[in-house]
């Protein structure tokens, strides 16, 4: 496997120039546009591929015909959902085949549109169906043992804390609006509070890319971590719902090029019946300053940015558990950053080299 060097180079020093007070009991944290390097702690991360999961298209246990989602347990299994045969492949941290479960149809333990799974901390799993409008539950063995409708919600990825509680992003859409609500559930999902609402206008026959939409994860105490992204602005939520701690950081604005704006059109009306009716799109001035957000097994938050490093790759700001800004680092464009466990960083690739969907992994190394 080739090595790739991921860190981004600044001029650091050792002080942390950012800035830090309290209002309304809310800890905030207001971070500068670079990173700084702070005294014994290690901020440079390097990257080394290591397992490219997905290749093998003459083995159609080991080939993947879709990549919808996938997870990794605390022994580094790794759990991918294939949304076109219904089924969740689990490979091992070799990367080695072990097995699979699930089909297609409306019967337990079978999915109509598998589309993310969630690896419990007893080694359980939940996995969304969200054409089948149902959460169906497993246990460690790949056995079935239940399943909850989402009928009433439209429900795609969730988060799960230690207690068994679920967070889920409801979108509602409506004529003049799409209403995003980040709601927290018990294991039944019946709702127990709505953390945060977000509206979005909407227009008829009028097409917004870059619309914003909510990320979220949640930390090894269940505090809830979110953001819109159309703000570059991370909330902290305790488990009861009380804000606690607010993220900021100065960014310059990212301006959208003629040549995206166009590229975007193309995808968007690629496939439209000729006599379709026209539609108009509406773009931002700049793109937004959040593209995905998610932490690590540390608390460590990772944002995806929509700025490049100057040779295509994608770059990543790195926030400590305390929220400070203290590295940057750039991915390969066609890849995704997913998860960073046990010092290893997993990502999807929906169009490789190969047009095929790969699962990727780094040995990941702080320095």
């Amino acid at each position: 496997m080739g090595f790739f060097l991921a860190s981004i180079s600044y001029a650091q020093k050792a002080e942390w120039k950012g800035k830090i007070e309290t209002k309304n009991g809310i800890k905030i944290i207001h971070n500068p546009k670079t990173p700084v390097r702070q005294k014994g702690v290690s901020s440079t991360i390097t990257l080394k591929e290591e397992l490219s999961i997905g290749k093998e298209q003459d083995d159609p246990e080991r080939s993947l015909a879709s990549l919808s989602s996938f997870s990794v347990d605390d022994s580094g299994n790794i759990y991918v959902v294939d949304g076109k045969e219904n089924k969740i492949k689990i490979f091992g941290p070799d990367g080695s085949f072990l097995r699979s479960f699930g089909r297609r149809g409306q019967g337990p333990g079978e999915f109509q549109g598998a589309s993310q799974i969630v690896v419990l901390p007893d080694g359980g799993r939940i996995v969304t169906d969200f054409m089948g409008r149902r959460l169906v539950f497993f246990s460690a063995k790949d056995e079935f043992l239940r399943q909850v409708s989402t009928s009433g919600f439209s429900i795609g990825e969730i988060r799960c804390d230690r207690r068994g509680d679920i967070y889920a992003l409801n979108v509602i859409f409506a004529s003049e609006k799409r209403t995003q609500e980040l709601i927290k559930f018990d294991s039944n999902l019946k709702p127990i509070a709505t953390r945060t609402i977000l509206e979005v206008e909407r227009k008829p026959r009028v097409t917004t890319p870059f619309s914003p939409w909510i990320r979220c994860g949640l930390t090894r105490r269940d505090e809830l971590v979110w953001a819109a992204t159309s703000k570059y602005e991370i909330n902290v939520v305790d488990p009861g719902g009380k804000a606690v701690k607010r993220i900021t950081k100065d960014f310059d604005p990212v301006n959208i090029t003629a040549a995206e704006k166009e590229r975007l059109i193309q995808d968007y009306t690629r496939g439209l019946p000729a006599g379709f009716p026209s539609i108009t799109f509406e773009f931002p001035t700049s793109l937004p300053p959040i593209k995905n957000m998610f932490l690590d097994d540390q608390d460590r938050i990772f944002v995806q940015t929509y700025e490049k490093d100057g040779r295509g790759g994608q770059c990543y700001d790195v926030y400590d558990p305390e929220g400070r800004y203290v590295s940057r680092f750039s991915f390969p464009e066609k890849e995704e950053a997913v998860i960073v466990k046990k010092d290893k960083l997993y990502s999807s690739v929906q169009d490789s080299a190969e047009g095929i969907p790969l699962v990727k992994r780094y040995a990941l190394a702080w320095k």
